[in-house]
């Protein structure tokens, strides 16, 4: 990612866990680094500047269940782990 503008979307089925996603994406990104993108069907996308690696925000990401794979060039879908 280093610095380059990242799209970082999800599906969601109700609306709690969209919001808990939310939320870790808001405790690892500052207000400068993540800027809501757009509602898509059932899918939430955020546009992302930041200096972390993938593996970085994978580790973060982690501990609350989620992990961030590549779709398409600058463009990442979060996951559930469990």
């Amino acid at each position: 990612m280093r610095g380059a503008i990242t799209i970082i979307q999800y599906n969601f089925n109700d609306i709690k866990r969209s919001i808990f996603i939310e939320n870790v994406l808001l405790q690892i990104f500052n207000e400068e680094e993540l800027t809501f993108n757009e509602i898509k069907g059932n899918s939430v996308s955020f546009k992302v500047k930041s200096s972390f690696s993938k593996d970085k925000i994978n580790l973060a990401l982690e501990k609350h269940g989620l992990k961030i794979s590549s779709v398409d060039k600058n463009i990442f879908l979060i996951k559930e782990t469990f």
